[in-house]
């Protein structure tokens, strides 16, 4: 399975726990999402280094995580 950070809903997959309880973000900050016939893009930020590389802006969209802001 790539490294994607989404699964069919169909699939078979480990449990995953949280190491904690997110929070919902702080005063100024919020999650931004954009979509359209072409796709969507869900913006984020990171407060520090992840799996997705150092700490900034992302997108999520269906081919998966990165730091272009377009409909895919």
């Amino acid at each position: 399975m790539a490294n994607t950070g989404f699964i069919s809903a169909n699939a078979q997959a480990d449990v995953i726990l949280l190491n904690s309880i997110p929070v919902a973000p702080k005063a100024g900050e919020y999650y931004i999402y954009h979509g359209s016939t072409d796709g969507y893009s869900l913006k984020f930020t990171t407060e520090r280094a992840t799996a997705y590389g150092p700490a900034g802006t992302y997108y999520a969209h269906s081919t998966g995580v990165d730091q272009d802001n377009s409909d895919k």
